[in-house]
């Protein structure tokens, strides 16, 4: 009675472990299935019943990675006397075997383990277990490469588990078909079958096997370069895997989602998770996971150019392949990433050997993804040796085997490495500038989709130094700029040292420019004949300094005049800053005493110089020039161009005409015979000419003509653009210059200020809902995307954007396919995107606040709004355009503005909103002023006035008693603070450190309501 109590007891524990091994809880089914084995229930099982209950834990260790202990178990049923070989547990015991050696590496026994339990299963009723044991001989011929052979066992495994009618069987079907289509180079086949897979094992609710279809659809989403989507399907496999306590599928998680990472250069967090799958796979004995992880950590040396020991890491890793199988796919993928590390080191015939033999074991796995690699690492020692028919062969070969797989990024990579070895191996006489930029640009364009924002600043880079190679400093100069934007956020310092030696070089380069072609611009002297026939004036000297700052053009330009005996002396100035020459003097009597005057100075970047200074300055040329019958007087012509954000650096073409500039300038003073300086009368004299109008914008700015000419050429192009600038500067008009005068013009332009908008109702403002999504989503409604489809989509002040949405914005940029709020049904738009912030995105980035990949996406062009305070010629431009406009509404006519208003306005910096608060202030004139009346001083705002009185008083200090002056400067630094702090009064209290009460006292005095 007590025995049969006990074969219950055993037989209970069994049933209940099922369930739970079922649910793939296999260390709650362990503990069931260990207690029925123990000594005093297993004795009263049956042999048979035993080697059921082995195999059952052996499935349970396997699950959880316990290899040995698996294989321990399997091995039990060897001592067992069972009826015959053919007995159901034994051969499902070979099936488990030949699963464990599979995850072990071992190929080969696995195919010796899953041919037994086939081949005594041929004559079974039992077709579930038949089917298994012939999935493990698919799988274990598709990893010593037997494709074929694989594809008919897996296909065989598919038809088998329609028969039954089995969910997770099709499944699984699906998943095998899907590794082995990607194996052979199908990603987009292979993402089809792993989804579908997917979907079948979310709804069976199997924890284990969802996280293994995450873990693969990842890693394929990863080949895809789809790096966004496959982060998260890795992360979410990896909590699964955590959540079941299942070690090995953890490691493999982890090391696909480092890698995620590693081509995302988030350098830490990748290491962080190699290292780890590495401690584990080695304490575990996952050899496959070992050599990955190996292999992997390698290729992050790689990137981050330790290659010594990127060779040694890599060599370890081969080690693991070879004993895991010789002609397994791991020994294909460590043997590439080695060739590129032995070519990078110029052990040119060890990388060529390296790839000989990878090239061969692709094709015999199939692996044509890694064949189109090994080929573009081919071409590129073939460009090493000069041999480059051979190169431009092995390149055409790779792009085209690269793109029937799908894969993006070893695609651009090619491209890449296609135009760096066309760079370098040719004569700089004969370099193929024009090819070697279309393949940067190819590589570049593929980069920027897929989000590889590094790699587009490594183009940025490399083909910045093609075109100084090929003698365009200027362009090299612009792409060089680009480059160092990418790399300040991502925070690449080696990337950012080698710009500033090629900045240099450029220098240097553009300093023999000035002295080396001062003839071609001899030419301007003649622009002037009459210095040859007339005496000139010192307003002749001032006019033609003035023409001269207006087209290079620069915010300071000054003439100094210089003999042996004297420092340098200021003849003539132009000041466009409103700060004064003085600061300017003291620079070039420093630079004279430490160069000597007869040197030129080019710097572009003072970050990169080793003079000082003064803030805000941008870019700085200085020019010398000798003149004949000057009586050893030398002349020196500053000019300098000031910078809001970024650096405005001077071209090629400005260097030679500040030159020839000097030379004119120098000749015209020696002729006035006079060592004086000029300065301008203070009238504003400007002549209204015709002004570029794209879609309502108004400007005589060459930076802002610079912009809508790069709108000229950008307006067909589909590629995202980011407009930069302060609020009211006109970012919302230049993207509507791009829709307008674009090939989306024929759909609607469709604006969203995401500042605007509550984040919890940004997603379904941009993407739409569906009725009942969220409370008072009373019926379906459509996004502003889809509004705006065949059109333009602009999101302005993207900065404030919700980090989820983020995430949903970047998958639309990526594929143009998005669902509305409580839908799941996927949707397309091709709406063209237009971004504008007030925020520097970078920092942004750097704080965490704006996802990096989204940026970089974002941010292939990027056009920067300078702010009114630096456009000094459209001041009067906008002003007189405003006019006409207001006066035309209220029917009034007005025929201008007073002198003091018009220098109000041109002194004025515009910091509250730029030329929207300049159009307020006219349409504010327009209104005072009655029919035939000038707008005049009496008409603009207290604040303005008394910043005019405030200036005015500054130049006369002579006429204003001790309490005006201090009155004068309370008013100054009250206007400064609350300027500065965009009228917020208590904030601007703190600044001044008074109180608000004490604050509004003092605005209430000096009438500055």
């Amino acid at each position: 009675m007590e025995s049969r109590s006990a074969r219950e007891a055993a037989l209970t524990a069994i049933r209940l472990g099922d369930v739970y091994l079922e649910s793939d809880s296999y260390t709650d089914a362990l503990g069931y299935f260990s207690r029925a084995a123990g000594e005093e229930l297993g004795s009263t099982l049956s042999d048979d019943e035993v080697a059921g209950l082995c195999v059952r834990i052996a499935k349970c260790h396997l699950g959880l990675g316990n290899y040995v202990k698996a294989r321990a178990h399997c091995a039990k049923l060897d001592d067992l006397e069972l009826e015959d070989e053919e007995a159901t547990s034994w051969a499902e015991a070979n099936v488990v075997l030949a699963r464990i050696e599979i995850e072990s590496g071992r190929y080969e026994e696995a195919l010796r383990a899953a041919q037994k339990a086939y081949d005594a299963l041929r004559t079974s009723p039992d077709s579930h277990l038949l089917a298994e044991a012939g999935k493990m001989l698919g799988i274990a011929n598709a990893e010593i490469g037997n494709t074929e052979a694989a594809r008919d066992y897996f296909t065989d495994y598919l038809v088998s588990q329609k028969r039954l009618a089995s969910e997770s069987g099709l499944a699984a079907a699906y998943n095998n078909l899907g590794i082995l289509a990607k194996r052979t180079g199908d990603l987009n086949g292979a993402l089809e079958y792993l989804e579908s897979a997917l979907e079948l094992d979310r709804k069976q609710g199997r924890s284990m096997a969802i996280a293994d279809r995450l873990t693969n659809v990842g890693i394929t989403l990863y080949r895809l370069s789809r790096w966004a989507e496959a982060e998260e399907m890795l992360t979410e496999a990896k909590e699964t895997y955590s959540r079941i306590g299942a070690v090995r599928g953890l490691v493999a998680a982890k090391t696909a989602l480092g890698n995620v990472y590693r081509v995302r250069r988030e350098t830490g967090r990748a290491r962080e998770l190699f290292e780890n799958a590495l401690r584990v796979a080695r304490e575990k004995g996952y050899l496959r996971a070992e050599a990955l992880a190996l292999e992997y950590i390698g290729e992050l040396e790689m990137d981050q150019g330790e290659y010594e020991q990127a060779l040694a890491t890599l060599d370890r890793a081969l080690g693991c392949a070879y004993r895991l199988a010789s002609n397994g796919d791991v020994v294909g993928e460590v043997l590439r990433r080695r060739a590129e590390a032995l070519l990078t080191l110029g052990r040119i015939e060890d990388a060529e050997r390296d790839c000989s033999d990878g090239v061969k074991l692709s094709r015999e796995l199939g692996d044509r993804l890694e064949e189109g690699a090994f080929l573009r690492v081919l071409a590129s020692i073939c460009y090493a040796k000069g041999e480059r028919t051979a190169a431009e062969v092995l390149v055409n070969r790779a792009e085209d085997m690269l793109r029937r797989t799908g894969e993006s990024f070893q695609t651009a990579k090619t491209a890449f490495a296609d135009a760096v070895g066309m760079r370098d191996s040719s004569p700089p006489g004969d370099l193929p500038v024009d090819r070697i930029e279309a393949r940067f640009s190819a590589a570049e364009a593929i980069f920027t989709r897929i989000g590889a924002g590094d790699w587009v600043a490594r183009c940025e880079l490399e083909r910045g130094k093609a075109l100084q190679r090929g003698g365009q400093l200027d362009r090299a100069r612009t792409w060089l700029d680009r480059a160092r934007l990418k790399m300040e956020v991502s925070h690449d310092s080696e990337g950012l040292a080698e710009i500033d030696a090629i900045l240099k070089e450029l220098d240097a380069e553009l300093e023999e420019a000035g002295v080396s072609r001062q003839g071609r611009y001899s030419t301007i002297a003649e622009g002037y004949r009459f210095l040859e026939t007339t005496e000139p004036k010192p307003e002749d000297l001032n006019e033609f300094a003035n023409e001269i700052a207006a087209s290079v053009p620069a915010n300071r330009l000054v003439l100094y005049s210089l003999t042996e005996e004297t420092g340098p002396a200021v003849a003539t100035s132009v000041d466009r800053t409103g700060r004064g020459v003085a600061e300017v003097t003291r620079f070039v009597r420093t630079t004279v005493g430490n160069r000597g005057h007869t040197r030129p100075l080019i710097v572009s970047d003072p970050r990169s110089a080793d003079a000082y200074f003064a803030p805000g300055v941008g870019a700085v040329a200085l020019i010398p020039a000798e003149i004949s019958g000057a009586r050893g007087t030398t002349y020196l012509l500053y000019a300098d161009r000031m910078k809001s954000e970024r650096p405005a650096p001077f071209t090629q073409s400005d260097v030679e005409f500040v030159a020839a500039a000097s030379r004119m300038l120098g000749l015209a003073f020696s002729r006035v015979g006079e060592s004086v300086a000029w300065r301008e009368n203070g009238e504003l004299a400007q002549e209204l000419g015709d002004s570029p109008n794209h879609a309502g914008l108004i400007t005589r700015d060459a930076e802002m003509l610079r912009i809508l000419s790069s709108i000229d050429r950008l307006k067909d192009s589909h590629v995202p653009i980011v407009i930069r600038g302060e609020s009211g500067t006109g970012k919302e008009l230049i993207a509507r210059a791009v829709h307008v005068d674009g090939r989306s013009r024929t759909g609607k332009f469709v604006a969203l200020n995401a500042g605007a908008i509550p984040p919890n109702l940004q997603e379904s403002e941009l993407f739409g809902h569906v009725k009942g999504a969220f409370t008072d989503a009373d019926r379906d409604r459509e996004g502003l995307v889809q509004a705006a489809a065949g059109g333009t989509l602009f999101l302005d002040e993207i900065g404030e954007m919700s980090q989820q949405l983020q995430v949903k914005l970047l998958r639309f940029l990526q594929n143009g396919e998005y669902r509305r709020v409580g839908e799941s049904v996927t949707r397309t738009s091709d709406a063209r995107v237009i971004s504008a912030s007030n925020k520097d995105l970078a920092e942004e980035v750097k704080a965490g606040r704006f996802r990096r990949d989204l940026f970089y996406r974002l941010c292939a062009v990027v056009i920067q709004v300078p702010p009114l305070r630096d456009r000094p010629d459209d001041v009067p431009v906008l002003m007189e355009h405003f006019r006409e406009l207001y006066a035309k509404r209220e029917g009034k006519h007005i025929p201008g503005f007073s002198r003091e208003v018009r220098e109000i306005f041109q002194r004025y910096d515009w910091r509250g909103n730029n030329v929207r608060e300049l159009e307020n202030e006219v349409r504010r004139g327009v209104a005072l002023a009655a029919d035939g009346e000038m707008i005049g001083i009496d008409k603009i705002s207290p604040e303005l006035r008394n910043r005019y009185e405030i200036t005015l008083g500054d130049e006369e200090p002579h006429r204003r008693s001790l309490k005006n002056e201090v009155e004068a400067l309370e008013k100054s630094r009250i206007l400064e603070a609350l300027s500065r702090t965009g009228w917020n009064k208590q904030a601007a209290a703190d600044v001044l450190g008074l109180s608000r009460t004490g604050l509004h006292a003092k605005m209430k005095k000096y009438g500055l309501g």
